[in-house]
C-alpha cells in the first residue's frame, strides 16, 4: 500500500513518486478505484449511505480474481500479480 502523503528530501522526489505510481500500477486497480469513488462523493451523502456504499463495495470486490490473488499472495507470504480484474 502506497502512503497518503509523506516527506522527502528533495533529491528523492522523483523517485519517491516513480515508487508511488508502480505501486498503483501494479497494485489492484479495480479495488482502488471503487475504493475511491465513497470518497469523492461524502460531501452528497450521510455517514450511513456512505457505510452502505463502501460495503456494498467491499463485498463485491470480494469475489474478484485479484482479491483472490492478493489473498492467496498474503496466505503465501508472496507478492501478489494483479490484473486489474
Amino acid at each position: 500500500m502506497v502512503p497518503a502523503s509523506r516527506v522527502v528530501e528533495n533529491d528523492r522526489v522523483i523517485g519517491e513518486a516513480e515508487d508511488i505510481v508502480e505501486a498503483l500500477r501494479t497494485g489492484p486497480t479495480a479495488a482502488q478505484g471503487k475504493a475511491a469513488r465513497p470518497v469523492r462523493s461524502e460531501k452528497d451523502h450521510s455517514l450511513m449511505a456512505q457505510l452502505d456504499d463502501e460495503t456494498a463495495s467491499i463485498v463485491a470486490r470480494a469475489s474478484t480474481p485479484d482479491a483472490e490473488e492478493g489473498t492467496r499472495a498474503f496466505l503465501e507470504r508472496g507478492a501478489a500479480d494483479f490484473t486489474g480484474e
